[in-house]
């Protein structure tokens, strides 16, 4: 998956990612709707949905600098490239979508033995055979972090632990849910 994506990331003009917080979903989509329209052919699109206006957009560099200056003209609280080396979970990815189904082809996929949810739907999976297509589209479409947080703790899911070193996890579930928040564990190795 990661050979793919840095693969994908290296095709075409130069894409990546930018974080914009402080603004409602609907003014972000109408900016990059207008930038859209401004300069055709180039992708610009919200890709991550972290927590309540909290967004991340993804596309094009060019046209993601536009939508920095409009955001931040907006209100928006901040604007700010991601430093990643493409525009993950869009279209420019579908290269790297096409090298992960291939590989998921040849390997075996067991039901979950517990609910794993989907970043793409913001629900469990209902069946192993739905799972390679879903881990593809996870690389064209957005990321459904919020939602997905939402849907575990409205299925009782309330107990959550961070692995690994930071707490960027923890910081975004404190704008979702603060019990969750404060009921959040880190487990650094």
């Amino acid at each position: 998956r990661a050979e793919s994506m840095s693969a994908a990331a290296k095709m075409g003009d130069p894409h990546g990612m930018l974080t914009v917080v402080g603004l409602g979903d609907a003014d972000l989509e109408d900016i990059c709707k207008t930038v859209r329209e401004k300069m055709p052919g180039r992708t610009c699109q919200l890709a991550n949905f972290l927590f309540p206006q909290g967004r991340v957009c993804s596309g094009h560099k060019d046209a993601l600098d536009e939508v920095q200056k409009l955001a931040t003209s907006k209100g928006a609280l901040k604007a700010q490239a991601v430093a990643v080396s493409g525009a993950f979970h869009t279209g420019l990815m579908a290269p790297a979508r096409d090298a992960v189904l291939k590989v998921l082809s040849e390997v075996t996929i067991n039901e979950p033995r517990i609910p794993v949810y989907s970043n793409v739907t913001a629900l469990p999976f209902t069946s192993k055979d739905e799972i390679p297509a879903m881990l593809g589209r996870q690389l064209c479409e957005p990321v459904l972090w919020e939602h997905t947080m939402k849907n575990l703790i409205a299925d009782g899911k309330n107990q959550c632990y961070e692995l690994g070193p930071g707490a960027q996890l923890k910081a975004m579930s404190k704008r979702i849910d603060s019990n969750v928040w404060k009921a959040f564990k880190l487990v650094n190795p």
